[in-house]
């Protein structure tokens, strides 16, 4: 597990073959669904992006399928986390000529992908140089009038808002408006529940291999589970999963299990709205389609693509009726 601890320069600010493709990535969900098939269109045009969301979400995960889908898939991919760079260090980490006796980030994405993650935290020269490259495709090194050509396609992440943070002169309003062009928001996991599974299973089986002990979940809990908000989206289910692997005695962990030792409090602390959390896609849809409908049941059969009395059926199934 990564760990987002003192900045060591060039330890986890790299360059390295991107992983992610479009094909692997958790959407189950309609909302994530709809988000990745207009990623998959502006992965095919060099245009900037910004990742949006809260944080903790698969933001790195989706910048790699977009420069795996893009044309310049066979380029370099380089990303730096800027939030574990010091602002005095950004500036030379990015645009010098040598930093730590590699070239500066810019320069080694040079014909590929330059992903910046918590872009929010880039200090006010950066952000001049930035925007330089993403008005004329050159910057400046310190010190030196010359322009330096590049060619970068920029993605960047962020769970701040730039637009707010513009308005209070804490971000340059040019570059938030710029970034803000294309702006694909991830939904927190409480609104996709139908990705837990997925997400569930992915790091039960990265932790299984790590810690040699195979545990898996039954039906039931992972049914539960799909219920839960996790909070702090991917970070929760990491360590949940985690967990999952070190307490349980068992290879199997149930529903029992999970509620006694991992997730105690998911039945006590549920809200109201918590209720209306439900891990069926059928019943998922259901209420989609009458939120949508504004409740009218003709109008919610009609979106469904189902008769009346089959609507009713599975309203009164649901006890949505």
């Amino acid at each position: 597990m990564a760990n987002k601890g003192l900045y060591t320069p060039g330890s986890r600010n790299a360059a390295y073959t991107a992983q992610g493709t479009f094909d692997g990535f958790p959407a189950r969900s309609p909302i994530m669904a709809s988000l990745l098939e207009e990623a998959k269109i502006y992965a095919e045009y060099d245009v900037p992006i910004l990742i949006s969301g809260e944080p903790r979400l698969a933001k790195s995960r989706l910048a790699e399928c977009i420069h795996n889908a893009s044309p310049r898939r066979d380029k370099p991919f380089v990303s730096v986390d800027l939030s574990t760079v010091p602002p005095e260090y950004q500036y030379d980490l990015l645009f010098s000529r040598s930093w730590g006796g590699e070239a500066g980030m810019v320069t080694r994405a040079n014909g590929g992908t330059l992903f910046m993650l918590d872009v929010h935290c880039m200090s006010p020269d950066c952000q001049r140089q930035l925007l330089s490259i993403l008005r004329t495709g050159s910057y400046r090194r310190k010190g030196s009038a010359e322009l330096v050509p590049t060619s970068v396609r920029l993605i960047c992440s962020t769970f701040e808002d730039l637009m707010a943070m513009a308005q209070r002169g804490e971000w340059m309003w040019q570059l938030a408006n710029t970034l803000y062009g294309i702006n694909l928001r991830m939904p927190p996991i409480r609104e996709t529940p139908e990705d837990v599974p997925t997400y569930l299973e992915e790091y039960l089986h990265r932790f299984s291999r790590e810690m040699k002990k195979q545990v898996s979940l039954t039906e039931e809990a992972i049914q539960h589970l799909c219920r839960y908000p996790w909070p702090n989206n991917l970070r929760d289910i990491e360590y949940f999963c985690m967990k999952a692997i070190m307490l349980s005695p068992e290879p199997v962990v149930d529903l029992a299990f999970v509620r006694e030792k991992l997730l105690p409090d998911l039945d006590q602390g549920e809200s109201e709205q918590l209720m209306h959390v439900v891990a069926s896609q059928e019943e998922l849809a259901l209420r989609r389609a009458l939120k949508e409908a504004g409740g009218s049941r003709n109008q919610a059969a009609e979106m469904l693509g189902i008769s009346r009395s089959t609507l009713w059926r599975r309203l009164k199934k649901y006890h949505l009726q």
